[in-house]
């Protein structure tokens, strides 16, 4: 039962005879390629999985505009989403449904905020697209989490778009694209200087070719490693086109995480291992603290910005970008500082002035920083409601990250980080393809656990 006996014949006509244990359904080592489990024995992906591709594919499609700030890629995540809540009804089907009680308290929350709110039409909205996000999240786990193969597939997909939407970043920059294709997509960009792709902001774009380089160190293709260092060096220069100052500030974070996490996988037994954590996070409070105290006591942070700033303007590599650093830093103080002024004082801040409201008391601009936007538009108890939802998804990627995390797939770790640093200075929490990231999160971690259940 569930072994394959082999025969060996010895001296004096005795035979041995040994049974090969194995899981029921797992090949012998032996076997052909195209045996059992093999290329030919492969079960079709599911339909929802398939609905899941074109919806990846064209995550970065956000132009034109539709109404309440949907674009055209949200028509095939509704007909994915179709597939897969069908797929839900199925008998005997295990569901899981993380973030579902941090989310609910965000939500109602919210929903508080917005009753009490001056402009409740555009906080509604603003809660019902969290509700979207999320089933997009749920549904997106529950196809992965069970299946390596589709896992892999949706992430050799948006490898693969990543690098083709990249080459119109890349394309506006370096002056390679057909003038026309060139001015039609400037026209639909929020700066005329920096290119935006089909993503209309130029820090949208950033942020997804930001992610898109970690899906790459975890996609199985492409396989070869000179093609892997050549399309991660594609998805840089594309974070360079965008002329993001966060998107160099995520690269440098995820990287980081990702260099951490090889030294304590490399540090050999659980000792080292619990040392080495301890000395990385020793050196990562002590850069944060340090730059935390440069800015807010000795402010020689603000001076350092303005020094490179104005290098970089006089034509530096970096002059769309770096060059804008001060007066974007100085910009984002403004806001900041102003966003907590008017919000403060009225009575709201428990509740918040309401979701996506800030705008209309900040010069119609939003926060560029989620824990802000979160303790302006949605008060104290929503922020601690953030607190809890960054804790459980740090902890998924701390997972993913560490020596017991999926093989292969380490680099989702990393991008949760790189995408918190770009969150500091843009809010994130809205866009697509960072909720398809941690779908991607819980659905290699359970992978994970999966594979380290005992056969039954």
């Amino acid at each position: 039962m569930g072994g394959r006996p082999g025969g060996r014949r010895q001296s004096g006509g005795r035979v041995t005879v040994t049974l090969e244990r194995r899981a029921p359904g797992v090949s012998s080592p032996g076997a052909s390629p195209g045996s059992g489990g093999g290329r030919h024995g492969r079960r079709p992906l599911p339909v929802s999985v398939i609905l899941l591709l074109p919806a990846v594919v064209f995550l970065p499609l956000l132009v034109p505009h539709g109404p309440s700030n949907t674009a055209p890629v949200d028509v095939l995540i509704i007909l994915y989403l179709f597939a897969a809540t069908i797929g839900w009804a199925a008998p005997r089907r295990a569901m899981s449904f993380p973030l579902l009680g941090v989310t609910a308290f965000i939500l109602v929350v919210s929903l508080i905020g917005v009753g009490m709110s001056q402009f409740a039409g555009v906080g509604r909205t603003a809660v019902l697209i969290d509700v979207y996000l999320y089933v997009f999240f749920v549904a997106a786990v529950n196809d992965l989490r069970h299946d390596r193969r589709a896992l892999g597939v949706v992430l050799a997909t948006w490898t693969v778009t990543a690098l083709a939407w990249a080459a119109l970043a890349n394309g506006i920059t370096f002056h390679f694209l057909p003038d026309g294709l060139a001015r039609l997509i400037l026209s639909n960009s929020r700066a005329l200087n920096r290119a935006s792709a089909t993503a209309d902001n130029p820090n949208l774009a950033a942020s997804y070719f930001l992610v898109s380089l970690f899906v790459l160190a975890a996609s199985p293709r492409p396989r070869k490693r000179w093609l892997r260092w050549l399309a991660g060096a594609w998805l840089i220069l594309a974070i360079y086109s965008t002329g993001s100052v966060a998107g160099l500030v995520g690269l440098f974070v995820g990287v980081g995480a990702m260099l951490g996490s090889v030294l304590v996988r490399r540090a050999g037994s659980t000792a080292r291992q619990t040392q080495v954590v301890i000395a990385l996070m020793i050196i990562a409070l002590a850069f944060a603290g340090g730059a935390i105290v440069r800015t807010v006591v000795t402010r020689s942070v603000l001076g350092d910005v303005a020094t490179i700033s104005a290098e970089q303007k006089q034509g530096g590599v970096f002059q769309n970008s770096l060059g804008r650093s001060n007066r974007s830093l100085n910009g984002r103080l403004t806001l900041w500082t102003q966003g907590l002024q008017k919000s403060s004082g009225r009575g709201n801040e428990l509740f918040g002035v309401g979701a996506g409201e800030a705008k209309y008391t900040v010069d119609y601009k939003s926060l560029h920083n989620d824990i802000l936007a979160y303790l302006v538009e949605r008060g104290i108890i929503a922020l601690f409601g953030l607190a809890m939802l960054y804790w459980l998804v740090f902890r998924q990627a701390t997972r993913v990250l560490g020596p017991r995390g999926p093989d292969g797939l380490h680099a989702l770790g990393a991008a949760v980080f790189a995408n918190f640093a770009f969150s500091m200075t843009h809010q994130t929490l809205h866009f697509r393809h960072v909720w398809l990231l941690f779908a991607l999160i819980w659905a290699a971690t359970s992978l994970r656990s999966a594979e380290e259940e005992p056969p039954r």
